[in-house]
């Protein structure tokens, strides 16, 4: 995934990123049956929850504001650790439309981490779980962003804008 990609997902307006690309569609296509119901809870949560939005404060975020952020965020983190409970994907046992739209997330957590000096895993294990249970699947591991271009991205566009 290029950086202009990023950028252009970055950027979105509000914070639903749902990039899907033709790899994960397929998998989309199997469990679009059980996943009616779980599309309105999906919307719902994000709504609550506005993971991106934080997650948008704590890249474009000046120094001082990151604390509050990443309170927040870890907030929200958990939120969604609770949906997904014990069961493997949002969805139960299957791989579906909340796993898709949510697993992006999981290549901006490095940035995160980097930036608020803190460790997802230590605050969300399961969550940590989920995503890399869903990196094993081909659909997801060919068309997420690399966690350390998206990385990159975010010290030269902070430095670009003097943010640090």
């Amino acid at each position: 995934m290029s950086i202009g990609n990023i950028l252009h997902i970055s950027l979105m307006d509000g914070f639903i990123i749902h990039f899907i690309v033709i790899h994960i569609i397929k998998d989309l296509v199997a469990s679009m049956c059980k996943e009616n119901m779980l599309i309105f809870i999906h919307f719902n949560l994000l709504k609550k929850i506005q993971v991106g939005d934080v997650g948008g404060r704590i890249w474009a975020g000046k120094r001082d504001e990151l604390e509050v952020a990443k309170k927040e965020l870890i907030e929200g983190l958990k939120e969604l650790e609770n949906v997904l409970g014990d069961k493997p994907y949002f969805g139960g046992d299957t791989f579906g439309f909340v796993d898709i739209s949510l697993i992006p997330f999981y290549s901006w957590f490095y940035t995160y981490e980097k930036l608020c000096n803190f460790k997802v895993e230590e605050e969300c294990e399961k969550l940590i779980a989920w995503a890399k249970r869903c990196k094993q699947r081909d659909s997801v591991s060919k068309s997420v962003a690399d966690e350390k271009e998206v990385y990159d991205f975010v010290v030269n566009y902070r430095k670009r804008f003097e943010l640090d």
